[in-house]
């Protein structure tokens, strides 16, 4: 939806990491991160809620994270969505953007024709950035299953989904012993 709100700040990233102050195209980015990664990670429902309402506590507390105790009674830190969704733009971003990467983060150069970092550094800077948010996305299934009575929306769609693996899902495609290739 074009309308969505977008729920974390180009100030949030800064947060995060280290980007530098010259960066215009910050919204494209923070849309797309939204619907593509976020909201299927967290369901239609849930998504449309939080979009529309970023200032109700229990997506106060969603978003920006806190301390918890889960359903066996440890504590634990949940970063927050803002987390997953900073490092989720920070890998969009590189991957579309003119940058060269510092050991403090992605900075874009203002000359057209200054010259590009070595690929190899920005290619560990992408996989770096995109494993800190995968990792993120088990935090953030857990806190939602964990506060389940908090979001009913995700409980409601999402109840066999948790168990599968939240990295890669495999998909059998007929018996490899039906149709032998030959």
């Amino acid at each position: 939806m074009i309308l969505d709100k977008i729920v974390f700040t180009l100030e949030d990233v800064r947060s995060v990491r280290h980007v530098s102050v010259n960066i215009k195209d910050f919204e494209p980015y923070a849309r797309e991160v939204q619907q593509v990664y976020l909201e299927p990670l967290i369901g239609p429902k849930l998504y449309l809620l939080l979009t529309k309402k970023p200032g109700e506590d229990r997506f106060i507390t969603f978003l920006n994270g806190h301390e918890y105790k889960d359903r066996c009674d440890f504590t634990r830190n949940f970063r927050g969505v803002k987390y997953f969704l900073c490092y989720m733009w920070l890998y969009r971003f590189m991957a579309e953007n003119n940058v060269n990467h510092t050991p403090i983060g992605p900075n874009v150069f203002e000359d057209a024709h200054a010259s590009p970092a070595p690929d190899n550094s920005l290619k560990i800077a992408r996989a770096n950035y995109i494993s800190i948010a995968r990792g993120q996305e088990a935090e953030i299934k857990e806190y939602l299953y964990s506060h389940s009575s908090k979001f009913p929306e995700y409980a409601s769609v999402n109840k066999e989904e948790y168990v599968e693996d939240t990295i890669a899902t495999y998909k059998v495609v007929g018996n490899r012993h039906e149709n032998p290739i030959l």
